[in-house]
């Protein structure tokens, strides 16, 4: 718990929010939103195939989702500008 606080990887959790693991239409309902991973790691500048969205039937990153995830990696420094 220390180190989060000290690196600020406690602040980029809340940044982050629940994109991961919740999609809006469905807030009680747990899931892995595939689309945000692939999101995260195109802000990363890693690989995410030909296709940039998750399969259906889930559905594609709404722009607030987008914007609150690359705010999080600029925040914590991992990616410029």
């Amino acid at each position: 718990m220390d180190y989060a606080e000290k690196s600020g990887m406690d602040q980029f959790g809340v940044d982050m929010r629940s994109w991961f693991t919740c999609y809006p239409g469905r807030p009680d309902y747990f899931t892995h939103w595939g689309g945000a991973f692939k999101y995260a790691a195109s802000v990363l500048g890693l690989p995410i195939g030909a296709y940039p969205h998750s399969r259906p039937p889930q559905a594609e990153v709404p722009a607030e989702a987008k914007a609150q995830i690359d705010a999080a990696y600029r925040r914590f420094g991992l990616v410029g500008g």
